[in-house]
């Protein structure tokens, strides 16, 4: 009887430590409002996803700015650092005015994607950062566009407009150095 109860004890320990240890992963990688939700679910959904998507592409540039084997990645790192580190600080000053947190680490799913860049080697790399960038920059530029026009808070819609032609500026330098990339 009391091995029965000690396993039932163990039992409900361990599940109430993964349940905590899953809300402790959740509140890294998502934003989560404070002192009540003053922001609509599809609003805070584009913060995740700006943050996630931001984080991401400046850890995937220092990546290139060590691994890349050409000029152009390396200069293409450079300006997604700059550029993505700036706007990433527009967003947490917006997202702080907001009483919004955001999160602080990668998501599995950018994580994956980052370590699955980082593990190639010389022009495979390359090629490797420039098809992730590509795929980056058309996930942002379509979520960008929809908060631009249907996000509901102002300040949110007017951050997006703003990012907006910087996104859509790396996503064409990045379909012009794969194009260069392809042809050597």
């Amino acid at each position: 009887m009391k091995t029965t109860i000690t396993s039932a004890i163990v039992a409900v320990a361990l599940v109430c430590s993964s349940s905590l240890t899953y809300a402790a992963e959740e509140d890294r990688t998502k934003a989560t409002a404070k002192a009540g939700e003053r922001l609509p679910k599809k609003d805070l959904a584009f913060l995740t996803e700006a943050a996630q998507g931001g984080m991401f592409e400046v850890q995937l540039a220092k990546v290139a700015e060590r691994k890349a084997t050409n000029a152009m990645s390396k200069d293409m790192a450079k300006m997604m650092i700059k550029d993505h580190t700036n706007a990433n600080s527009e967003l947490k000053a917006l997202a702080a005015s907001k009483k919004v947190q955001l999160p602080a680490e990668l998501d599995a799913k950018h994580k994956g994607m980052l370590d699955k860049v980082a593990e190639k080697e010389g022009a495979e790399f390359d090629k490797a950062y420039f098809a992730a960038l590509e795929t980056a920059h058309k996930k942002d530029v379509a979520g960008f566009e929809k908060a631009s026009e249907s996000a509901e808070d102002p300040d949110l819609k007017a951050f997006a407009t703003k990012t907006l032609p910087v996104l859509r500026k790396h996503l064409e330098h990045v379909k012009t150095h794969q194009s260069h990339l392809k042809g050597s």
